[in-house]
C-alpha cells in the first residue's frame, strides 16, 4: 500500500490466498486500486501483470512506481496529465459479468462451468460461492466459451473448505474435458504421500482415478476406466466414490464403464489436507479445454450421454440415493 495526500493504492493478487504461492513467484495477474482514504470507495482499478514485491511500491512527483514479482518495474502516472504512455487494461479479474445461474441439485457442493469468457474468477455456479481462481485463457469452442490449460499448472484454482473433506463418505466427480494427449493429469486435492485423490490419463488413453491415505499396502487405490479417452475431442467423465458399496464406479460419456474395488483398509478418509483443487497438478499438467466440473457429495448414477456442455437445469443427475448407482 502506499498513500498520497488524495489516494491510497492497493495491489496484490485478487481473490482468496489460494493462489498466493503463484502469486509471489509472479506467476499470475494481480489487481491495483486506488482507494478514497476519507471513505474507502474505489475509484479506479486496473490489472498487473504480476504482484508487487515486498515493499514495491512507491509514489513521487506525481508518479507511482511499482517493481513486481515477475522482474517488471513499472512507472504509472494519469493519463488527465498529458504525457504519451501505454495504459494498462481495465481490472480483468472484476469483469461485468451476468448474475450467475444457479440450480438446485441434490449433493452437489461446488460447479464450475468455466463459462466466463473474461476475468480471472470462474464462479461457482452451485450457490456455495466457492469462486475459482483463473490464471489461464479463454477460448470458444463448438459448445461455447470454455477455460484452455496450456501445459502449465494451476490455470484454475478451487480454495479448499470443509465440504472437500470427504471422509469416509461417498462422492461423485464430473467434469467435461477435452485433451490434446495422454500420459497427463487432470486435477486434483494433493497432500501427498500423507493424503490425496488426483484424475490422470494414462499413456495408454485410459482415465485414472487415485485415493490415497499414505503409503503401504492397501492404503491407496488406482481406479482405471476401461475404454481410453480420445484426443481432440470432449469427453465427459463420471468418477463416483461409493464407499456404502465399497467400491469406485467410472462412466465415460453417460456410458457405465468399469468397477474397482475400495480396500477395506482405507478408514483413515480422505481430504487431500487443506489443499486447493488445481486445474491441473504441477505433475503432468495437460493441454487443452475444461468446459464443466462438478462435485457431488453423494453417488449417483449420471444422466444419458447427449446432455449438453453447459446449462444448470439440463444436466440433472438422476435421482438415484447415495450409494445405489448403477
Amino acid at each position: 500500500m502506499v498513500k498520497t495526500k488524495d489516494v491510497l493504492f492497493v495491489a496484490g493478487p485478487p481473490g482468496s490466498a489460494s493462489t498466493s504461492e503463484a502469486a509471489l513467484q509472479g506467476k499470475t495477474p494481480a489487481s491495483l486500486l486506488a482507494v478514497s482514504p476519507a471513505d474507502g470507495n474505489v475509484l479506479a482499478e486496473m490489472t498487473l501483470p504480476a504482484a508487487p514485491v515486498w515493499d514495491g511500491m512507491a509514489a513521487a512527483a506525481g508518479n507511482l512506481y511499482l517493481a513486481l514479482a515477475n522482474g517488471e518495474v513499472l512507472c504509472l502516472w494519469s493519463p488527465d496529465s498529458g504525457r504519451p504512455g501505454t495504459p494498462l487494461s481495465a481490472a480483468a479479474w472484476s469483469a461485468a459479468l451476468p448474475p450467475v445461474e444457479t440450480a438446485a441439485e441434490t449433493g452437489l457442493v461446488g460447479r464450475w462451468r468455466f463459462d466466463e469468457g473474461a476475468g480471472m474468477l470462474a464462479r461457482d455456479c452451485s450457490g456455495g460461492g466457492h469462486d475459482a481462481e483463473v490464471s489461464g485463457h479463454w477460448d470458444q469452442g463448438e459448445f461455447g466459451t470454455c477455460l484452455v490449460a496450456d501445459g502449465v499448472p494451476r490455470a484454475a484454482v478451487i480454495p479448499d473448505w470443509p465440504e472437500l473433506h470427504f471422509g469416509n463418505d461417498d462422492f461423485t466427480l464430473a467434469l467435461r474435458v477435452k485433451i490434446d494427449g495422454h500420459g497427463v493429469r487432470l486435477l486434483g486435492k494433493e497432500a501427498f504421500p500423507e493424503n490425496w485423490w488426483v484424475i490422470n490419463v494414462l499413456d495408454d488413453g485410459r482415465a485414472e482415478l487415485v485415493l490415497g491415505e499414505g503409503r503401504g499396502p492397501d492404503r491407496s487405490v488406482r481406479a482405471t476406466t476401461d475404454a481410453s479417452l480420445a484426443t481432440g475431442v470432449w469427453n465427459h467423465l463420471v468418477a463416483v466414490v461409493d464407499r456404502q458399496a465399497g467400491e469406485v464406479r467410472w462412466f465415460l460419456n453417460g456410458k457405465p464403464d468399469s468397477r474397482q474395488a475400495i480396500p477395506k483398509s482405507m478408514t483413515e478418509g480422505l481430504h487431500g489436507g487443506e489443499r486447493e483443487i488445481a486445474i491441473p497438478c504441477s505433475h503432468k499438467p495437460f493441454r487443452g479445454l475444461i468446459g464443466d466440473f462438478r462435485i457431488y457429495r453423494r453417488a449417483f448414477s449420471p444422466p444419458s450421454p447427449g446432455y449438453p456442455l453447459r446449462g444448470c437445469s439440463s444436466a440433472e443427475p438422476h435421482s438415484d440415493s447415495p450409494g445405489t448407482g448403477q
